[in-house]
């Protein structure tokens, strides 16, 4: 007698197989031997969250500069070009004397330009259209309470 699996084998398939996860390396966290402490000048970009960051002259240039390059990055499909516009933005905020800084208990330091320029990479991806980022915080709500009911 056969099952409604065995005659439906594309059934059968989705509902055996299991989800691939994708094998990824850990990312290398760049931890500087000698950090170099600064006072945050207008020109400078503030790594963060909320508050200062927000609001700080250096980081409304860079969003802007960010802004106007994001539709030129998004429609590039090499990922060799992909670094070179990051790496330029981050070449950008350097030429008008603008560093990426980092805060630590200590105060505010420069961050290495690897770390500058996968941030930079992020902020390029990071889509700001409201009904975009609706939709994706609905579906992150939605696998949560999946996972949770498991």
């Amino acid at each position: 007698m056969n099952s409604v699996l065995d005659e439906n084998p594309t059934l059968k398939s989705e509902i055996t197989q299991k989800k691939k996860k994708r094998n990824r390396k850990p990312r290398k966290k760049i931890i500087p031997k000698h950090k170099k402490y600064v006072e945050p000048t207008d020109n400078d970009v503030l790594q963060g969250r909320g508050g200062r960051s927000n609001h700080h002259p250096g980081n409304n240039r860079y969003r802007d500069e960010v802004e106007r390059r994001q539709d030129w990055y998004k429609k590039t499909e090499d990922k060799d070009e992909k670094t070179s516009i990051s790496e330029a933005l981050v070449l950008y905020v350097q030429s008008y004397g603008g560093n990426f800084l980092e805060k630590d208990d200590n105060g505010w330091y420069v961050i290495d330009d690897v770390v500058a320029r996968r941030k930079t990479s992020q902020a390029l991806r990071e889509d700001k259209d409201p009904e975009k980022r609706k939709a994706k915080r609905q579906r992150f709500l939605e696998k949560r309470a999946r996972l949770l009911q498991e």
